[in-house]
């Protein structure tokens, strides 16, 4: 009897344990990929947001150095693209994040 018994124990420690530990492994590993994409795309927001930040204060100033002078030049016409541009990028990323979170909810 006590054979039997240790038996059985030894085939729950070898079979049971290993696939209990494999699912284990599994979740924590989806779980893991999820944190990490969503640290990657909080990097992406903040840059995009300090880019079009950083094109809004070149906008300001080339603006209040026109105003300064009496005369536009150069300047504001590159902070204009400048700006236009970072819009744009950061207008895409918040599209791009919209459509995604539009798919994860069908």
């Amino acid at each position: 009897m006590e054979m039997v018994i240790s038996m059985c124990c030894a085939l729950f420690s070898a079979v049971v344990c290993p696939i209990a530990v494999f699912f284990i492994e599994q979740k924590y590993s989806r779980s893991e990929k999820l944190h990490l994409s969503n640290i990657e795309e909080q990097k992406r927001e903040a840059l995009l947001t300090m880019k079009l930040t950083r094109a809004g204060n070149e906008l300001s100033y080339a603006i209040a150095i026109a105003l300064k002078r009496g005369k536009a030049n150069g300047e504001v016409e590159r902070a204009i693209a400048s700006y236009n541009e970072a819009e744009a990028e950061y207008s895409d990323y918040l599209r791009e994040n919209a459509v995604e979170h539009l798919l994860e909810k069908q």
